[in-house]
């Protein structure tokens, strides 16, 4: 009799789990595209304050903007390559941003050849000290940034 009613319990126990745990609903195709546009709005912005500097000093300027339906974040990469002749100084920048929250998860630096990042999203665990963190950030913001619309 024990053995029954202990085999009900459990058997209650995880219905009553498996109905606490309700599923989302994933967005549709138009709130998808939606949320896509709306962080490209995000990455546009944050762009107008990253590329500061007179214009005939950058070389390369690029931001781009990633909406990843899996963790619902809005994801905004800034890169930028500047060199200054007279100052014999070449700089190398790269930093990824949630967009939500405007925090800077990671960021690679390369100054005169010496290169350095940091990786400061508090759910990345993996920290290394090859080219002062250069590597670990930039495969970091590599995997963050890649584009998987399956």
């Amino acid at each position: 009799m024990f053995q029954l009613l202990r085999g009900i319990a459990f058997i209650a126990a995880i219905v009553l789990i498996g109905g606490v745990a309700v599923a989302q609903t994933p967005p549709t195709a138009t709130e998808v595209f939606n949320l896509r546009s709306r962080c490209k709005e995000i990455a546009d912005k944050k762009s107008e304050n990253f590329f500061l500097g007179t214009p005939e000093t950058i070389i390369i300027a690029s931001w781009t903007s990633k909406y990843d339906i899996k963790n619902n974040r809005c994801y905004v990469g800034l890169f930028l390559k500047r060199s200054i002749p007279q100052m014999s100084l070449e700089t190398e920048a790269r930093q990824v941003y949630d967009g939500q929250t405007d925090d800077l998860l990671a960021f690679t630096q390369i100054k005169n050849g010496k290169k350095m990042g940091m990786v400061s999203d508090p759910d990345h665990r993996k920290t290394t000290d090859e080219n002062l963190g250069w590597d670990d950030a930039t495969r970091y913001m590599d995997k963050l940034m890649a584009d998987k619309r399956n």
